[in-house]
């Protein structure tokens, strides 16, 4: 099992060219890809409950009355808007993703270019990673970077600052391995390789 991962990763992942991703001069090692079926998954799912969340706003205000004695119209309409707007961010993320074919995690000589959603800060220089680690969010692993330094999150961008001061309250950059398409162990394990290599 092993061995196959390995092969896996060195004839599905090796990048030698240079330029990918958008990144110039810059020399990939490793690629995970996204799982497009997942995100077609996921698309499907959205769609559903943007469907219901808009259906349910649309319902008249004395209908509602009517139909639930737990929870007054207006929570309801409430809890409703930002169901929606949320799975509508979460859908314009997996979109993006469907639409750009080099979306995922790459393994560089300068750090780590996450690219798996409009989320991501997209390059982490390597001299600012400081070790790597596995945590659960509702039993789901992602790949933790604990960082050294987030200064240099300020200088990209309005995503980088807001990402600056989220990381104040976080324990580091965390990176969900369901979108991909290798295990979580997979990629763990080559991340951390490559960190402690550097």
């Amino acid at each position: 099992m092993v061995l196959f991962a390995s092969l896996s990763i060195i004839t599905n992942y090796y990048l030698p060219l240079s330029g990918a991703l958008g990144f110039q001069g810059v020399q990939l090692k490793y690629h995970f890809g996204i799982s497009k079926w997942k995100l077609l998954i996921g698309f499907i799912i959205c769609i559903a409950g943007i469907s219901f969340g808009v259906s349910t706003l649309l319902r008249p205000y004395t209908e509602l009355l009517n139909a639930t004695d737990k929870f007054h119209p207006i929570v309801i309409y409430i809890v409703c808007c930002l169901l929606v707007f949320l799975l509508a961010l979460v859908l314009s993320s997996i979109v993006s993703i469907l639409l750009n074919s080099n979306a995922g995690l790459s393994l560089t000589e300068e750090g780590i270019i996450d690219s798996s959603s409009i989320f991501s800060i997209g390059l982490i220089p390597q001299e600012h990673i400081g070790m790597v680690s596995t945590t659960y969010v509702n039993k789901k692993p992602m790949i933790n970077l604990f960082l050294k330094s987030n200064d240099w999150l300020k200088s990209r961008g309005s995503k980088g600052k807001l990402l600056f001061y989220l990381l104040k309250y976080t324990s580091g950059y965390s990176i969900p391995s369901m979108p991909f398409k290798e295990e979580h162990s997979i990629i763990f394990e080559a991340v951390k390789a490559h960190v402690k290599k550097a």
